[in-house]
């Protein structure tokens, strides 16, 4: 039986993928083995791009890390040629890393947006017709924030109606509720714009002059 602690022999890729889509104690081993070398380099690579991450933020994301490149190649993933497994581990930690700061900065910003604090009218002033911009713009809402009734509450307080008055146009039973939908649609787009910031500016096409 194998004992990773105590052998000094280092597995190379092909038995390493072999062990993860193997069963048993010795296959466990092998993986226990990679992985801990492998998160040694990728928190070695990635402390220096977020010092401020600590301990118990590096435990956790590395954790997801670890089920997602174990179950991605159980399931058959193929990487590129060439594709070493330490790099693709790695790069699944620099995907988490960034949706570990953006989580972050979307909860700053949340806290610091007030739950009445409306969504900036659009500047309608285009050589489009207005029906149409606000189509598109009710379009781009939807498919960032996939609910229809939140998108509802936005436009409608945007239009400077208050929660009471949206009440008798949405499906909400509550002005709490109301509230509710707004600050989730809020973060909602924060979220997608901080994942997807050249987005920025096909909204901006909508709502700035040209």
């Amino acid at each position: 039986m194998l004992d990773v602690k105590k052998t000094t022999r280092a597995f190379d890729d092909t038995e390493v993928l072999t062990a993860i889509r193997s069963s048993g104690r010795e296959a466990e081993q092998v993986i226990a083995w990679f992985i801990n070398g492998a998160r040694v380099y990728a928190r070695r690579y990635l402390a220096r791009k977020y010092p401020e991450f600590d301990e118990h933020t590096w435990d956790s994301l590395f954790a997801n890390v670890d089920i997602k490149f174990v179950s991605r190649l159980r399931k058959g993933i193929e990487l590129q040629e060439g594709t070493k497994l330490t790099t693709y581990y790695t790069s699944i930690a620099k995907f988490a890393a960034l949706d570990q700061l953006g989580e972050r900065k979307v909860a700053a910003y949340t806290q610091e947006v007030e739950d009445h604090q409306a969504i900036a009218p659009p500047d309608i002033e285009r050589r489009i017709d207005l029906e149409e911009r606000q189509g598109l713009i009710r379009e781009w809402l939807h498919k960032v924030v996939g609910n229809e009734q939140q998108v509802l509450v936005m436009l409608l307080q945007a239009e400077g109606l208050s929660y009471r008055e949206i009440l008798d146009q949405t499906e909400y039973q509550s002005e709490g509720a109301c509230r509710n939908a707004v600050v989730k649609g809020k973060k909602k787009i924060m979220q997608y714009l901080l994942r997807f910031p050249e987005a920025a500016g096909t909204l901006k096409s909508l709502l700035v002059k040209s």
